[in-house]
């Protein structure tokens, strides 16, 4: 994760670089740590951009305040480079940050002094954080050439990876803003599916904290699930372990335990209403290192809002733009699951299509991707329907039929139901 000293350096190089960026929203001195820094805030403030280039700077803020720093500290900054049009963000960390810093003492010197005062002075540092700060992300044609300019001579990063397949359809891996839906029937394996997708994610990416808000089945359940993909194991025996388990098995099933405590995966079985998901998902996507987060949630039909509209369709247009705002927000990216209407069974072929989301709405419209999961095998890259027969690993169809920065396509995979495993299949 970006730290606090991190945040201010970025700010400085953008303000250094850009001053007019001062007059965007208000950068307050008090806010950065270090007279140095704060010097340097109220310099820029007063010269307004009357300086030619870094080096008259220096020379200036040398000759207002002498020996204030260091030759290091000014490489420093410019190290941290980074393109303008990130400058809001790096900003209103250090802002929020100031303001709860003053919370929290407040709040300790009430606590340990509960005047009138003291109170008074609390409450006043909680209007302050409630307060609009002004700073918004407005972004020129100059912003957005920094940054091509920038990806020009940098490698972008491909985004966090799971399938093969999967990861060639979307350029890469999954990136932030992205609002990946995949709709399937039920029985088919969704949420089977979405465990697979996160198994894979924390086994090819590194230091990733994934929420996943199941609102149907139990933690306990999941985890079970994710033990029987660790090990490979009927997922039956996790039932009653300490008998249907051999000895060896019971070592294997320690073993996975052991690495899946090493994942930051968040099981929730007990957030259903928007709000509350969405103030979950803000405070760990925060916490986590650019890139490295993703939000998973089973299903769709399930969230509830605390203001619900009789018209349910509107109701879930509502939530999918608000999960689309989220992942544009917070810059992460989210998947969502979605169940399908009984129509699809009608069909002679069975494949679904974006007619096929219950309670469809918005959903197709705030959706980056829309992807569904169907029993079936490709022949001649055209889906085929099948009935599959028991106790035999099915053979199920990824279809992604909207893809706004990539491609459409299918994935094939085999599916042992008993192991809860997903297994690519390469045609």
């Amino acid at each position: 994760m970006l730290n606090l000293r991190e945040a201010e350096l970025h700010v400085l190089y953008c303000l250094i670089r850009k001053p007019k960026l001062m007059r965007i929203a208000n950068v307050d001195s008090k806010w950065f740590a270090g007279a140095g820094l704060q010097h340097l805030i109220e310099l820029l403030h007063r010269l307004d951009g009357a300086f030619a280039g870094e080096l008259d700077l220096i020379s200036q803020f040398n000759g207002a305040y002498p020996n204030e720093m260091t030759r290091q500290d000014w490489l420093e900054i410019d190290n941290s480079a980074v393109t303008t049009a990130d400058y809001s963000g790096w900003l209103k960390m250090v802002r929020d940050d100031y303001m709860n810093q003053q919370l929290r003492q407040a709040a300790f010197h009430y606590q340990q002094t509960p005047t009138r005062q003291n109170r008074a002075a609390l409450e006043s540092a909680l209007d302050n954080t409630k307060q609009d700060d002004g700073i918004r992300s407005d972004v020129s044609l100059s912003d957005l050439a920094d940054v091509m300019d920038y990806k020009l001579d940098h490698k972008v990063d491909d985004g966090l990876q799971t399938y093969t397949g999967l990861n060639d359809l979307m350029g890469g891996g999954l990136r932030g803003g992205i609002l990946f839906t995949i709709g399937a029937r039920p029985a088919v394996g969704k949420s089977a599916f979405a465990l697979n997708l996160i198994h894979q994610l924390e086994s090819k990416n590194k230091a990733v904290l994934v929420d996943l808000f199941s609102l149907e089945m139990t933690n306990n359940e999941n985890y079970q699930r994710l033990l029987a993909m660790e090990t490979t194991l009927d997922n039956s025996k996790f039932n009653n372990p300490s008998v249907q388990l051999a000895p060896n098995e019971k070592l294997t099933v320690k073993s996975a335990m052991e690495r899946l405590k090493a994942q930051q995966l968040y099981l929730h079985d007990n957030i259903f209403f928007l709000d509350e998901i969405i103030a979950k998902i803000s405070a760990h996507a925060q916490a986590a290192a650019k890139g490295k987060y993703l939000a998973v949630i089973d299903y769709l039909q399930l969230i509830k809002t605390k203001q619900p509209n009789e018209n349910r369709t509107l109701e879930i247009s509502s939530i999918t733009r608000e999960l689309k705002l989220l992942t544009n927000e917070l810059d992460i990216p989210i998947i969502l699951l979605s169940q399908l209407n009984r129509q699809v069974e009608m069909r002679p072929n069975k494949v679904p299509n974006s007619a096929d989301l219950r309670d469809s709405g918005s959903i197709e419209q705030d959706s980056n991707i829309v992807a569904f999961l169907y029993n079936g095998y490709l022949e001649c890259g055209q889906p085929k329907s099948y009935r599959p027969k028991p106790n035999e690993p099915r053979k199920v169809i990824l279809d992604i039929q909207k893809n706004r920065a990539g491609a459409l396509g299918r994935v094939s995979f085999s599916f042992a139901a008993n192991q809860l495993k997903f297994k690519e299949v390469f045609l």
